[in-house]
């Protein structure tokens, strides 16, 4: 009887993070149930496993640890700030890549397979776009409107999420994508072939109608990364010669967009931001303000030094950040809160098992990229980094067919 009270839980916390994976592309509070019932069921399994019994230092446990220190140094800078204004936001914002970083470091149940999450990915992608063109915009206005993509736009935001996640998600989605071809093209059956095609197709045509640049741009980045990465493993110098060419084929498809227009980059209010912050960085570069010091010092920058119009538009959110992780972390914990964050970014490349290492190399690099743009250890990002360093790091690879498992127990199991 107990055994099949265990297998239950498992599957309640497998079934809750498939149902945490497929909410990640919405709006934060969207996501609360599903995060709430994977957290929820892992804790009741913690004990039904006796998790703590199995525990062992590795090195998976170093990033764990890595993450905690980051966390930990928020608490230790508070004696030497001068205000706490920040600290319960921003703490509470970086606590779901915190427990993402326990749950990593205790292991996931035995049903979790890596399979299940890049489908979960690529099948709510899909639905995500079908669902906002055909039904949100309407099948009729998106055909014939000379204003489709608008119409798209504004209806992503009010039932979806932002450019910015949005983007990124729908990137995930074509990683996974990539990835799932790349190591089973001969052994995925013809009618998996064209359904990813035709995905990849769909997904690919929305992110270049979507608001955003950095989305887009990183799009072109991944398609052509796996190009070059397939061709380097049969012909070298073709792959090389791509690789040449690279430069001048983004160059041609980035500068058609009006996005890109020097008009529109050189009012980007993320210069600002990024100015600011660096201004910020520079009268502590080793040690850092803290959480608090460093956004009072931002905010206050800010709002000397720049117009009155830029406030009314951008400073309605008090916790407004730097746009930028690499610039954010260096304000708050100095040199040392720039080394936890690369590192935490490029160590798990280094510790995952080789059949992986592509999928977790274009993962990273897509977090890196836009880590450029935006922050990734507060806010919505917590959350949805901590859920694909938890793919990488504590899920197993099942990625062919053949090695998809049936979740089911023996029937002695089930009924002792």
């Amino acid at each position: 009887m107990y055994k099949k009270f265990r297998f239950i839980v498992n599957c309640i916390n497998l079934f809750a993070a498939i149902f945490l994976a497929f909410s990640m592309i919405l709006w934060e509070w969207m996501q609360q149930p599903a995060l709430y019932l994977f957290y929820l069921s892992f804790l009741i399994e913690f004990f039904t496993d006796k998790k703590w019994e199995n525990f062992k230092f590795e090195r998976i446990s170093l990033w764990c640890f890595a993450v905690l220190l980051i966390y930990i140094l928020a608490f230790l800078y508070i004696p030497f700030e001068q205000t706490s204004d920040y600290f319960l936001i921003v703490i509470n914002n970086r606590f779901p890549l915190l427990a993402f970083a326990v749950i990593i470091l205790f292991k996931v149940n035995n049903l979790f397979k890596l399979r299940y999450f890049l489908d979960t990915f690529i099948v709510t992608s899909l639905i995500t776009i079908l669902y906002l063109a055909l039904y949100r915009v309407g099948i009729y206005e998106f055909i014939l409107s000379e204003n489709r993509f608008d119409l798209f736009n504004s209806a992503r935001i009010q039932w979806i999420n932002s450019h910015t996640v949005f983007n990124f998600y729908l990137n995930i989605a074509i990683i996974s994508i990539c990835y799932i071809l790349s190591l089973s093209w001969n052994k995925i059956k013809r009618w998996e072939k064209f359904y990813y095609f035709i995905t990849s197709v769909i997904i690919l045509l929305a992110i270049s109608i979507s608001e955003g640049r950095s989305g887009f741009l990183m799009m072109i980045l991944i398609v052509i990364g796996f190009i070059f990465f397939e061709l380097y493993k049969r012909n070298k110098k073709v792959a090389l010669f791509i690789a040449l060419l690279t430069p001048v084929f983004i160059f041609g498809l980035v500068s058609q967009k009006e996005r890109f227009s020097n008009k529109v980059l050189e009012n980007e209010p993320r210069l600002i931001l990024w100015n600011t912050a660096f201004d910020i960085v520079k009268t502590a570069p080793f040690f850092g303000h803290g959480i608090s010091d460093s956004q009072n010092k931002f905010i206050e920058s800010l709002i000397q030094n720049q117009s009155k119009e830029f406030i009314i538009n951008n400073l309605n959110n008090k916790i407004l950040d730097a746009h930028n992780q690499y610039l954010q972390s260096w304000m708050e914990f100095g040199v040392l809160g720039l080394f936890l964050l690369v590192f935490i970014y490029i160590f798990p490349i280094f510790i995952i098992e080789k059949k992986i290492q592509v999928f977790t190399f274009f993962l990273i690099a897509t977090v890196m990229f836009q880590s450029v743009f935006d922050v990734f250890l507060s806010g919505i990002f917590s959350g949805l980094f901590g859920f694909l360093m938890m793919i990488i790091l504590a899920v197993p690879n099942n990625i062919t067919n053949e090695e998809m498992p049936v979740i089911k127990m023996n029937r002695s199991d089930m009924f002792e």
